[in-house]
């Protein structure tokens, strides 16, 4: 159990044996050797806290008041035991009317009671907050009173007057040694105990009949003191005491709990002047070499600053002690904490300028305003910057004329003055001089400044709102247009969801004074402003101003035959959906100028989809037709979800089935075959049309070439399925007219006739292979089949091959 815990455990131990000795029945006698015990126990506790402290003596014999005051806060331990071993002496060895054995008893319940009574406070105390805690006290401790109250009239101890006046008296006496126990504690004073401290009152003084005439203000009283102690005092006493422990730890040189003791007062009354003053003697004269490390993290550098602040800063020109504070103050900080140097050169500068020593106050400004001197992440000079720049542009004409006038011209200075311009309007947005400020430095700005500063993009800390208000502003006036341009150009440049608005009003302004170059110029940014973002962040209004400009870019471009800058354009104005055909029509043209085959057949087919007519039909036979084999086979994978293949197949068999020898319309077939090919390797149907195709050109060999291939593969459906029979046929008829490769002829023309195409030629074709072979009988066989075929012209080759082999010759015709 920790020692905070303890001290509520004790305190309500005093309660009950405070109580005890009431119940016992003293008379005034009895009540003055309590006395006794109860003061000779506090002396005791006080002389070993002198023996304890007497060292440190020295240091504090100048104020008695004050060293009392330390031995009291510094010794919790010996004047908690002092005056509790006091009490239970008294309530020992003063002898009660009461019996021995039941005064033992009585005792040991007072004392169990009242550190029961103790432990609940203190959970109390850190388990609820606020005004929850300020209610549930009073209300335990008052029911606590009342249960005591009736315990004592049910006991019959309330019936002699003279008695219950004195039990009242006792109470009352003890008190003040109560709230001596609290203002010693470690634990902060707190609503519990006042509590308790208040209801011991009350019962003391309603037992006592005090003031007589009116007994009903003894229960109102405490009421009304704990109202007020709790609201009024408690947060000041905190206070106090922590200051007071601050100030006599300080003085002793414990310096670790002088710092603890100080930060507490100021993190619970920041404006408290005794607390402000001790802390900052003591940063003033700690030497921070000799401190170890958790006493430097107490340390508190932003206080110090502050506390310069509030020297340096003010209505009235501070008095030369007041210079002096600040600058030992902002010095001591400055050597151990260089990473607030911004801070404190900007301070150093602001008291050097107030003691006229101008010179230094020039080099501090110069160096604060050169970034080049400061990483680009120190943000403690980003927070000082704006003050800067208002000391060396505003406050003083020599650090106006020697500083802020050579830095605001310097590359990149006037930006900075201006972005911490914005970052001090965001915190105070209705400052006239802010506005004024921020106006001059505006007045004065270049396109280049401003690119120089945003070479990496808008800037976050820009007031870009601002820029365009103004820039509207000066619109209006013809012979502000350069001025007004770059500051709407600035705003679009930072907001790229209003952009499009933004330079469409600098379009249409720059049109109107016949600036055609600015007009295609300021469209060109708008446009650039939609691409930044998506148009899902587009307004609505945005949105339909970004697509006019698109589509004015585009038709401009693609008149003016700028190929690459139709086809972006375009290609953006798509997306809005609307001419959508005119739209694809020019960007399919603009590809096909920039010989850019294979995304002009992707705009085609994404027109045809959309519902094109025939002239992007035609336009599809061209490109097709002069896609390059190479290029295809480099972006397969890249084309294959809108290639149209079906197409080249159905194209190529369309001029393969008209039987045309036209080598053109042949050559046609035959490139948009492999480019079907490319695609889809394995086609049985685009192989066997290329292999008629090539058989048609006069290229037998490579024809047959990928008639053979098709004969080792498998087909799947029915038209790959007409293919590989077809080719069955034909290869039969190559093998057997053209190649004289009887065997292989039979064998393709014998599978052949197991499918339902077969008939009399396929008959007669077997019938002339066998007789090559020599198998007259089979070939007598065949041409008696297909000689069955009496409505088939082929029947009178048939019958004449018949009667030819039945007379013993040979040779067919």
């Amino acid at each position: 159990m920790n020692w905070i815990k303890s001290e509520y455990i004790l305190k309500g131990i005093f309660l009950g044996l405070l109580l005890n000795i009431a119940l016992k029945g003293l008379d005034w006698h009895g009540t003055g050797q309590v006395a006794i015990w109860l003061a000779g126990g506090l002396a005791v506790g006080l002389l070993l806290s002198f023996l304890r402290q007497l060292k440190e003596l020295r240091h504090l014999a100048r104020n008695p008041v004050g060293f009392v005051l330390y031995l009291l806060l510094e010794n919790p331990l010996f004047i908690y035991a002092g005056i509790i071993f006091g009490l239970a002496g008294g309530a020992l060895f003063v002898k009660p009317p009461l019996a021995e054995d039941t005064a033992y008893k009585l005792l040991g319940y007072c004392m169990l009671g009242g550190a029961l009574l103790g432990y609940g406070l203190g959970e109390l105390q850190t388990a609820v907050i606020g005004w929850y805690r300020f209610g549930l006290s009073i209300a335990i401790c008052a029911a606590a009173v009342v249960g005591i109250f009736f315990g004592l009239q049910e006991a019959d101890m309330l019936q002699d007057v003279n008695r219950t006046r004195m039990l009242g008296i006792q109470i009352l006496l003890g008190l003040p040694f109560f709230y001596l126990l609290m203002f010693v504690a470690t634990a902060e004073e707190s609503e519990v105990e006042i509590a308790a401290l208040c209801a011991m009152m009350g019962l003391g003084m309603w037992l006592a009949r005090f003031p007589s005439n009116l007994p009903a203000l003894g229960l109102a009283l405490p009421i009304v003191l704990y109202m007020v102690y709790s609201v009024r005092t408690l947060n000041p006493l905190r206070v106090f005491k922590y200051t007071l422990r601050g100030y006599g730890r300080s003085q002793v040189g414990r310096v670790h709990d002088a710092l603890m003791s100080f930060n507490r007062a100021m993190q619970l009354n920041p404006k408290n002047e005794l607390a402000r003053a001790g802390l900052i003697r003591l940063h003033q004269t700690v030497d921070v070499d000799r401190l170890d490390a958790p006493t430097r993290k107490l340390l508190n550098p932003n206080f110090c600053i502050s506390e310069a602040h509030r020297l340096l800063i003010s209505d009235q020109k501070p008095t030369e002690q007041q210079l002096e504070s600040a600058t030992r103050l902002l010095t001591f900080v400055a050597g151990e904490w260089p990473e607030l140097r911004a801070q404190t050169d900007y301070y150093l500068a602001v008291a050097e300028t107030h003691s006229k020593n101008l010179d230094s106050a020039v080099e501090r400004l110069n160096r604060l305003l050169d970034p080049e001197q400061w990483a680009e992440t120190d943000k403690v000079r980003a927070r000082i910057l704006f003050d800067a720049w208002q000391l060396a542009l505003r406050t003083h004409p020599t650090l106006k004329q020697r500083v802020g006038d050579i830095q605001i011209q310097l590359p990149g200075r006037r930006m900075e003055a201006l972005r911490a311009v914005f970052r001090k309007q965001a915190k105070a947005p209705n400052e006239d001089s802010l506005r004024d400020f921020r106006r001059e430095l505006f007045h004065e700005l270049t396109e280049e400044e401003y690119k120089q500063a945003t070479v990496n993009g808008p800037l976050e800390d820009f007031d870009y709102d601002y820029a365009e208000s103004q820039g509207r502003v000066l619109l209006e006036k013809s012979e502000h247009y350069d001025q007004a341009s770059l500051l709407l150009r600035i705003a679009g440049h930072g907001k790229f969801t209003h952009g499009p608005a933004i330079f469409e009003t600098l379009a249409a302004t720059a049109e109107k004074l016949g600036k055609a170059q600015e007009v295609i110029r300021f469209r060109k940014m708008g446009r650039d402003c939609g691409i930044a973002v998506t148009l899902e962040q587009l307004a609505p209004e945005q949105k339909s101003v970004f697509f006019q400009q698109v589509k004015f870019l585009a038709d401009q471009a693609f008149q003016n035959q700028e190929w690459d800058e139709a086809i972006r354009n375009y290609k953006i104005f798509a997306f809005a959906e609307q001419n959508i055909k005119d739209t694809l029509r020019n960007l399919s043209t603009a590809y096909e100028k920039k010989v850019m085959i294979i995304e002009a057949i992707r705009t085609t087919e994404d027109a045809l989809i959309r519902g094109g007519g025939k002239d992007f039909l035609e336009k599809k036979d061209v490109y097709y037709h002069s896609v390059e084999i190479e290029d295809l086979k480099k972006r397969a994978d890249e084309v294959r979800s809108y290639f149209d293949v079906k197409y080249c197949v159905n194209k190529a068999r369309t001029i393969l089935d008209s039987n045309t020898n036209d080598l053109e319309m042949l050559e046609w077939a035959e490139h948009l075959l492999k480019l079907s090919l490319v695609m889809n390797p394995k086609s049985i149907v685009a192989m066997f049309l290329l292999g008629r195709c090539l058989l048609r050109r006069g290229e037998r060999e490579k024809g047959v070439s990928y008639l053979e291939d098709i004969r080792e593969m498998k087909y799947s459906g029915q038209d790959e399925r007409d293919a590989y029979e077809l080719t069955l046929r034909q290869l039969g008829t190559l093998y057997l007219d053209e190649f004289d490769q009887v065997d292989m002829a039979i064998d393709c023309l014998r599978t052949f006739m197991d499918t339902e195409k077969s008939g009399a030629n396929t008959l007669y074709d077997l019938g002339r292979a066998y007789e090559k072979k020599g198998d007259l009988v089979k070939a007598i066989g065949y041409y008696q089949q297909a000689a069955n075929f009496k409505d088939h012209p082929i029947r009178w080759d048939a019958e004449e091959a018949l009667q030819r082999l039945r007379q013993g010759s040979s040779q067919p015709n």
